[in-house]
């Protein structure tokens, strides 16, 4: 038997797929049989709280809530050991886990599982939430159902017609949920082979989307190759793991593979894996990684770099620009990352102003090594190193107006900086590369630097790891700096 459950706003704008829910029937009748009607006659109500990391749990719609029977021969025959398990109360509301509960186990009882419409449940674990863990904004249960055939709760999940439910196919439910659901909620788990080769199929996807300008679609399918491929490398470090404990714990090392990778699923299924799996970056590759592991990096490498070509391509060059660094840490050896995060950092120049001219055009520099003939690589680095060197020009010149602003005669500051005073010398010193020197409680601690040209200028000061502000028309005023930072909302940076 299967339940279904359709998620919306109070407005009624469905929130992703429908939710279907396969009932243990056999080990929990009554528990099941009492859901399942309630489903049927329309459950109503909403999410009462969501947790994320422990559950989300829904309460029954209407005033008169009846409970489970005090004859209820159900028991605890399943324990909350993975994420997608729905459990349910006296009260008949109920649960989905987002991870493994243990201390949950012989305490609720566990009625069934999510087979279809994770993605949604896992939409709602990232919605913000207020008091007592209750949505910020309100989700409601537009619709259940109950259906006796599996085929007929999918076409819910797919949302064909009543009529259309024949056309239903384990292919297009299988399509659907590749390309939606995440890879670590699908059951039964999937191997790290199928899970890369799931990703290859996605990333091909996001290509053709990609040359038909479909930019949002190929962004979503960019972004599943990589929770497959995170899920496959996630896989591939469990299972060499367990294949070292293996290895230590029997004597002669004659560990079967099929152990291993039941040992690898099992610690996968308890870890309660979310759809992110691994957190991105972390550093290149690495020597000492396994083989399957160097290579999943690599590949997830490349479609942060076609993520990457999609967002310059609809104006997001801040995500294209993490993405693309992302890149350059999983394959430090490719010029393409080089290229596209230098491109990025270009793209979102304007709105910086200019600030980080170096950085693009080191990147660009590293891809020029990295690809010598590539004539793109080329244009990049050319059209990079003259804006930097069109930058230095600026901040020079900026520094010479204000150098020759500055009288003659030092310049003492007072200013407290927690309970200490402490003074600050300014001296005009033509000798010094900036023409600037100045003094730390008596102490020569070095030049000033101008970091930004823009109004008002930016002065760092080495010794003291700070940046300060000047307002035009003062060459340094007789203020404190921690007033003055206060006063001009400036942050104090490291110089």
């Amino acid at each position: 038997m299967y339940v279904h459950v359709g998620f919306g706003t109070e407005e009624g704008t469905p929130l992703g797929r429908a939710v279907v829910i396969k009932l243990y029937l056999k080990e929990t009748p009554d528990a099941c049989r009492a859901f399942a009607d309630a489903c049927r006659t329309g459950y109503g109500g909403g999410v009462r709280r969501v947790v994320p990391g422990f559950l989300l749990q829904c309460r029954r719609g209407g005033d008169a809530r009846p409970e489970l029977g005090a004859s209820m021969n159900d028991r605890y025959f399943h324990a909350h050991s993975r994420a997608g398990l729905v459990g349910l109360t006296k009260k008949l509301d109920f649960y989905v886990t987002y991870n493994a509960l243990p201390h949950l186990n012989g305490e609720s009882l566990v009625i069934g599982e999510v087979v279809a419409g994770m993605a949604t449940v896992r939409d709602l674990e990232g919605r913000p939430t207020g008091n007592k863990d209750a949505p910020e904004s309100p989700v409601c249960i537009l619709s259940s159902g109950v259906c006796d055939t599996m085929q007929a709760a999918l076409a819910v999940y797919l949302g064909v017609a009543e009529g259309g439910v024949e056309g239903v196919t384990a292919a297009a439910v299988e399509a659907v949920q590749e390309a939606e659901e995440p890879p670590a909620d699908r059951r039964p788990l999937l191997s790290p082979d199928d899970a890369r080769a799931a990703a290859l199929r996605q990333k091909d996807a996001g290509n053709a989307r990609f040359k038909g300008q479909e930019f949002a679609a190929a962004a979503a399918r960019y972004q599943q190759a990589v929770r497959y491929l995170q899920y496959a490398e996630r896989w591939e470090r469990q299972r060499a793991a367990a294949a070292d404990n293996a290895q230590n714990a029997d004597d002669e090392g004659r560990e079967t593979l099929a152990a291993v990778d039941e040992a690898a699923a099992t610690a996968l299924a308890v870890s309660g894996l979310t759809a992110d799996g691994l957190p991105a970056g972390g550093g290149g590759v690495a020597a000492a990684l396994p083989p399957a592991v160097a290579e999943l990096r690599r590949l997830r490498g490349a479609v942060y770099l076609n993520l990457a070509a999609v967002q310059l391509q609809t104006g997001s060059a801040a995500e294209a620009r993490h993405h693309a660094r992302e890149a350059t840490k999983l394959d430090p050896g490719n010029p393409k990352a080089y290229y596209r995060y230098a491109s990025a950092v270009m793209a979102a120049r304007p709105a910086a102003a200019g600030e980080h001219d170096e950085l693009a055009w080191a990147l660009a520099k590293e891809a020029l090594r990295l690809a010598p003939a590539d004539p793109a690589v080329k244009a990049l680095h050319h059209k990079a190193a003259v804006a930097w060197q069109q930058r230095k020009g600026k901040l020079r010149a900026a520094m010479s107006a204000w150098t020759n602003a500055l009288a003659p005669t030092p310049r003492t500051v007072e200013f407290v900086d927690g309970q200490k005073k402490k003074r600050i010398c300014i001296t005009r010193c033509p000798d010094a590369p900036t023409g600037i020197t100045y003094t730390f409680n008596g102490q020569a601690r070095g030049r000033i630097m101008l970091v930004d040209a823009r109004a008002p200028p930016l002065l760092a000061f080495p010794g003291l790891k700070k940046t300060v502000a000047v307002p035009d028309g003062a060459p340094f005023p007789p203020k404190g700096l921690a007033e003055l930072c206060a006063e001009a909302g400036v942050e104090l940076l490291e110089g």
